[in-house]
């Protein structure tokens, strides 16, 4: 399912973002990783897997399932459009 991408990038010195590019790719493919072992965990353990899959669950159970996976249930309750973020 996943493949594995080498990329090499060059960055022109004194052009002045360098340093803040490279943080924020660095970040970016820490998160896409932290999404990618959600998924998989979801995957394995085969209860929410969307009807595409074989299973039954909606792409939003799928996808609360991931966040779940990843630990990240607290950014989605925060970002939620659906209502006001959880407190207490």
């Amino acid at each position: 399912m996943w493949e594995t991408v080498t990329r090499t990038v060059t960055l022109i010195p004194g052009d002045g973002i360098g340093p803040e590019v490279s943080r924020a790719t660095v970040r970016m493919l820490e998160a896409a990783e932290r999404v990618k072992r959600g998924v998989y965990r979801v995957y394995e353990e085969g209860r929410w897997l969307t009807r595409d899959v074989g299973g039954k669950a909606s792409t939003e159970e799928f996808i609360s399932a991931v966040i779940d996976a990843m630990g990240w249930r607290a950014f989605q309750d925060r970002g939620s459009s659906k209502g006001a973020a959880k407190t207490g």
